[in-house]
C-alpha cells in the first residue's frame, strides 16, 4: 500500500506540472488553430499606415530631457495601428495618451506617447518578453494567448482600457521625424516590437511595468520583479 501511495503522489505532481511552471506563461489554446497558418519564420510587423497617421494637439511641457503633453491641455484625435504576422492583420484605434515615468516613481517623467484605446493588436508574448527595468506605463487591457510565441491584446474603451506606444525622443539615439514640440501634428512610422532595437520613432509598451492586464479570469499586474497574480509572482 504504501508504495502504491508513494507513486500516486508522484503521478498527482507529474499531473500538477510541480507547480508555478505548468501555470506560466498562462495558455487558453483557443487561437492554436488560427495561428496553426502562421509559417516558421513569419515576422510580427506594426505599422501605423500613412493614411491613418496619429494625430494630436495641445501643450507640451519640458520634463528632465525631454518634452511631454501638459494633462488637460492635451489630446489625440485619431489615428490607426496595424499589426500582422503571417497573413492575420488586427486593427486597433488611438484616442488617449499617456507618460512613461521612472519606475516607482510616477512624479518623474521620462517621456510620453499615444494610446490604443479600442481594437485588437498582435504582439510578442508579453509573458515571457524582457522588458526595461528603469521605466513604467500604465497600460490595461485584456489578453489572450495566440499561439506560444504572441499575444492578442483586445482595447475595449468603456473598460478605460489603453496601451501606450512611447514617442522616443532624439536624445535617445532614435530618429524621429515629424514629431512636434509644442502644439499640434502627425506622425506615422512602424512601431518598435523589440526592446533591443534602437533606431526608430515609436516603442511598443506592452508589458512593461505598471501594466495590469486581464487574461481568462484573473488579473495580472507586472511589477518590476515580474508578473504577479494578487501577491504571488508568477513569472521567473
Amino acid at each position: 500500500m504504501r508504495k502504491i501511495a508513494v507513486l500516486l503522489s508522484i503521478s498527482a505532481l507529474a499531473l500538477s506540472g510541480c507547480g508555478r511552471q505548468a501555470d506560466w506563461p498562462p495558455r487558453m489554446g483557443r487561437n492554436d488553430q488560427t495561428v496553426a497558418s502562421i509559417t516558421q519564420g513569419s515576422e510580427l510587423t506594426l505599422q501605423i499606415p500613412k493614411e491613418a497617421k496619429v494625430e494630436y494637439s495641445g501643450f507640451q511641457q519640458a520634463f528632465v530631457g525631454t518634452f511631454a503633453p501638459v494633462a488637460g491641455s492635451f489630446e489625440v484625435s485619431g489615428g490607426k495601428l496595424i499589426s500582422k504576422v503571417g497573413d492575420i492583420q488586427k486593427e486597433a484605434m488611438f484616442k488617449d495618451w499617456a507618460y512613461v515615468y521612472a519606475a516607482g516613481d510616477k512624479k518623474k517623467v521620462l517621456g510620453w506617447g499615444p494610446c490604443l484605446t479600442s481594437g485588437e493588436v498582435i504582439v510578442s508574448n508579453i509573458f515571457v518578453r524582457s522588458v526595461p527595468s528603469e521605466y513604467m506605463v500604465e497600460n490595461r487591457f485584456d489578453t489572450e494567448d495566440f499561439g506560444p510565441g504572441f499575444t492578442l491584446i483586445r482595447l475595449d474603451p468603456s473598460n478605460g482600457d489603453r496601451l501606450c506606444i512611447w514617442v522616443k525622443r532624439p536624445d535617445t539615439g532614435m530618429k524621429v521625424v515629424g514629431v512636434s514640440d509644442f502644439g499640434s501634428g502627425t506622425f506615422s512610422g512602424k512601431v518598435n516590437d523589440s526592446i533591443d532595437y534602437t533606431d526608430l520613432v515609436l516603442v511598443n509598451t506592452a508589458g512593461y511595468i505598471g501594466t495590469t492586464t486581464t487574461f481568462g479570469d484573473k488579473k495580472f499586474v507586472r511589477q518590476k520583479e515580474g508578473w504577479f497574480l494578487g501577491t504571488k509572482k508568477m513569472s521567473k
